[in-house]
């Protein structure tokens, strides 16, 4: 069973490296979009083991048509049976593997993580409105799988075989540099 892992990133060189070693060990291959970045996240991905990383041969913001071809470099070349696809800013939270691994092997098609957002440091939790428990499709099958064409997330999917069956998981998000207002 090949599990892929998918990222498109920009100017996440703060996190990338945690990132991606959150998810190596669950992870065949890595396949990672860095869609024009002004620091050195596309080398630190390259420097990665497992990683197959390049710049977006696109210009402009269109996520569904980046994560669209990290889906299909997925699928046509690393032959994916699994998708894990998540943010350069988001990390699997320790404990996690060995569910997510078990779930992998169940009849489910997609995963649903639990993404808990860090906010201002990170032994602090963002707790209000939808922080408080936001779920993403983030691990998925591909049957034939599509991006619609408005994705904000990587879990915003389009199964196009079969509907998904859900189970959920428990990621956490990096403390990105949120502050209150």
């Amino acid at each position: 069973m090949k599990i892929v892992g998918m990222i498109r990133c920009k100017n996440e060189a703060r996190w990338i490296e945690r990132c991606l070693a959150s998810i190596l060990p669950l992870c065949d291959q890595i396949v990672v979009l860095d869609d024009h970045s002004d620091d050195d996240t596309l080398a630190r991905c390259q420097a990665m083991p497992k990683t197959y990383a390049f710049e977006s041969p696109f210009e402009g913001l269109d996520e569904a048509r980046d994560k669209n071809l990290l889906l299909s470099i997925a699928e046509e070349k690393y032959r994916a049976a699994w998708i894990i696809a998540i943010d350069g800013d988001e990390v699997l939270a320790p404990g996690s593997l060995d569910p997510l691994q078990m779930a992998l092997h169940s009849p489910f098609s997609c995963l649903s993580l639990r993404v808990r957002y860090l906010w201002d440091r990170e032994d602090q939790l963002r707790t209000d409105g939808v922080y408080g428990d936001f779920h993403r499709e983030s691990v998925f099958r591909p049957n034939g799988a599509a991006f619609p064409q408005h994705c904000t997330h990587p879990g915003q999917r389009v199964a196009a075989r079969s509907p998904s069956r859900t189970t959920s998981i428990t990621i956490t998000v990096a403390a990105r540099d949120c502050r209150a207002s």
